[in-house]
């Protein structure tokens, strides 16, 4: 309005002080924003990283408390991209550069919201809260069989070669298995296989704890099976993804049902999509993948798992996984997967469950348990589906919009929500919270309980960690060797 420029106009010409912050569209937003606005972001993944920056971004002087429940930051980066794809786990760099950078910036690690401190008690005590937390509970098949022995999540196996604290003492008896299946048409799918199927030399010199190398030393996997209810162009793969899986030169690779059609049709417009048909197009076996003796990966399309046996001679281990046969039928619009009469079974030792992931909900925070996050709209946090919008709470990444997505969607993601706490500021919503204590306020009205106040990691205490990991991993000719032990964790972020 004619109004605002002329202040605007007036403060930068009247009194030479910077003008106030703007949002992505230009306008101003509240003129105490640049005073003593202050943020909590809870997670320290991409979505919160994000949230951080593009916060900081549009107000310079904000305070921001990043609070993770693990002694360490970047979620999905450090613990989720796989560990031969450092050329992604790179952001972290621009992470630590923004982070490191700004005295405004407070990371607060080992600490829980919901069981170390309330959601009240941080809403009380900021001016507005943004939740950037994961997804990272299993989904289930549901099927018979699926509490036998050698049956897991994906992301259990995710979370044990990238030495997250909560998985590292898993163990997966490789030494005991020829065969593995995987159940997904997604990236975490080829991850896993590519990471079971790939030589130790291959990746040594990655950040894979050690501990786990040796378990994949022992290794005796020589095919990977990757079984989903979809078609081939139906899938989710990336490609570079699945171009990386396809192309190298340690396995074969082939697709079930060989007759499945993987032409170019001219109703295929997407490049993508033109290109996804030709990358599965060269894993057409010469014959079938039952005689060849070396290292495979078999796509099997249009299979939906319908139960898992056991092994003949180990009851309570798996010993195969029974598929039924599926064909795509077409409305015209859409292409679903029908089952057929037809099953059959895939034998393995070792079943990976590809299929998504659940958020756990945080007592004291609203949550929706048919969608799997935090009731929002547009990532302003409601009180239930549909219900009054909570003043001052916020919501980005997946557990504002589901586990979808690349790292990249994040960035979108926290831009969106940001630019409606900007509004919000801008028309005097949380007005109330500007003398907001923050994280000093917050300890002070928390109880210690088991002590945890004395574990909390800060800023300082990452870089000592960051610095350890390092020079451990450089010893060793890797990225870095990562800590796996919370409590060694905190030792070293504190000195010891």
């Amino acid at each position: 309005t004619t109004e605002t420029v002329t202040r605007t106009r007036r403060v930068r010409g009247g009194t030479g002080s910077p003008p106030p912050p703007s949002s992505s569209d230009g306008s101003p937003i509240h003129p105490f924003a640049s005073r003593s606005v202050r943020f909590a972001v809870v997670g320290s993944g991409p979505s919160g990283w994000y949230t951080v920056q593009r916060l900081v971004k549009a107000i310079p002087s904000a305070k921001v408390d990043v609070y993770e429940k693990l002694p360490v930051p970047h979620g999905l980066v450090r613990f989720g991209v796989a560990p031969d794809h450092q050329e992604t786990k790179a952001v972290q760099t621009q992470f630590e550069a923004m982070f490191m950078a700004n005295e405004n910036i407070r990371f607060i690690g080992n600490v829980e919201i919901g069981r170390h401190i309330t959601p009240k008690t941080l809403h009380d005590n900021y001016t507005a809260v943004v939740y950037c937390f994961g997804s990272d509970g299993p989904s289930h098949l549901n099927i018979p069989g699926e509490s036998l022995e050698g049956v897991w999540a994906a992301g259990d196996m995710v979370g044990w070669y990238n030495g997250h604290p909560h998985h590292s003492a898993h163990h997966f008896s490789l030494n005991e298995v020829t065969s593995a299946a995987v159940v997904g048409l997604g990236n975490v799918a080829l991850d896993v296989s590519r990471i079971l199927l790939k030589s130790v030399d291959e990746l040594k010199k990655e950040d894979i704890p050690e501990p786990v190398l040796a378990q994949l030393a022992t290794s005796t996997v020589k095919e990977v099976h990757i079984i989903g209810r979809r078609g081939a162009i139906e899938s989710a793969f990336t490609n570079p993804e699945l171009r990386e899986i396809v192309s190298h030169p340690g396995w074969r690779t082939f697709i079930e049902p060989p007759e499945i059609d993987l032409t170019i049709k001219e109703a295929m417009k997407e490049r993508s999509l033109i290109r996804k048909v030709q990358l599965l197009a060269t894993c057409q076996p010469d014959g079938s993948h039952h005689s060849f003796d070396g290292k495979k990966l078999v796509f099997h399309f249009l299979r939906s798992p319908k139960e898992i046996v056991s092994h003949h001679t180990q009851r309570n281990h798996i010993g195969g996984i029974q598929v039924t046969h599926n064909v795509l039928e077409s409305n015209g619009t859409t292409t679903r997967a029908v089952p057929t009469s037809t099953t059959s079974l895939v034998p393995t030792q070792l079943l990976l469950k590809s299929i998504g992931y659940t958020a756990y909900p945080i007592n004291g925070l609203p949550f929706d348990p048919k969608r799997n996050i935090v009731p929002n709209e547009i990532g302003r946090v409601t009180q239930g589906v549909g219900g009054n919008v909570l003043e001052g709470v916020y919501v980005s990444g997946w557990i504002k919009r589901g586990p979808t997505g690349i790292i990249a969607t994040n960035l979108w993601d926290a831009t969106q929500t940001v630019d409606v706490i900007l509004e919000d500021l801008k028309q005097g919503k949380l007005v109330e919270k500007v003398s907001a204590g923050g994280w000093e306020a917050v300890k002070n009205e928390t109880d210690g309980g088991d002590g945890w106040k004395d574990r909390v990691v800060s800023k300082e205490g990452w870089v000592r960690i960051r610095e350890f990991e390092d020079k451990q991993g450089q010893a060793l000719g890797k990225v870095r060797e990562k800590v796996t032990c919370v409590q060694r964790l905190v030792e070293i972020a504190n000195g010891l």
